[in-house]
């Protein structure tokens, strides 16, 4: 394992990719000196481990870390970019800002989620499947298709959004509002329009309904 990908057995740096390569690379073409970080919820108790890897990657660089909410690519924490030569916001998929010193970082999951599509199946009685995910789970999309056409199903993957760099099947946070009306286009009239989320997170409601 490269030095600036160190993990524990079964820690959070093996379940996603947190491309410190990219990373590092951006904080030499900055010639950054302190940078931000800013982190969801659910990632903000592995901070300390984050930022000690960025450093160790970035040349011994300051890091600072975003105590701020984050609900979302829209949600930049403004202060800590100001004070900071670049912000890494991980989590969300990239959107245009007016801030030029901010970088997405999209965390795609190492895990294989077809076991899980799998187990899925005896609970999918439709013949017209909806599938969605967050960003995490994007590129596994495929694999869900392949199993649910594999298995007799029509597997409808939802459009992703215009704004910014979201792919389709990507429903979360101020995108699933568009998912849903594409859904909803796609299987108006086709009959049980079942809604398969592979991934992990929380959804609107909206989005995990028969």
């Amino acid at each position: 394992m490269r030095e600036c990908e160190r993990a524990v057995s079964g820690g959070i740096f093996e379940r996603y990719d947190f491309e410190f390569e990219r990373i590092s690379a951006e904080i030499r073409k900055r010639g950054a000196k302190i940078v931000g970080i800013q982190l969801p919820s659910g990632l903000k108790r592995f901070a300390s481990q984050i930022a000690d890897e960025i450093s160790n990657c970035g040349g011994g660089v300051e890091v600072l870390i975003s105590a701020d909410s984050c609900y979302g690519a829209c949600d930049i924490d403004e202060k800590l970019a100001s004070l900071v030569d670049v912000l890494f916001h991980f989590g969300h998929s990239e959107i245009p800002l007016k801030l030029k010193n901010v970088v997405f970082v999209e965390l795609r999951s190492k895990v294989d989620v077809k076991p899980a599509v799998k187990n899925a199946l005896k609970f999918l009685k439709g013949s017209k499947i909806c599938v969605t995910t967050t960003v995490q789970h994007v590129h596994a999309l495929k694999d869900a298709v392949e199993i649910l056409s594999s298995s007799g199903k029509e597997a409808v993957v939802a459009g992703g959004s215009t704004r910014g760099s979201a792919a389709s099947g990507e429903a979360s946070g101020v995108r699933s509002r568009r998912c849903e009306r594409c859904v909803q286009s796609k299987i108006r009239g086709a009959g049980a329009g079942l809604r398969l989320f592979s991934g992990s997170g929380g959804l609107r409601r909206s989005l995990v309904h028969r």
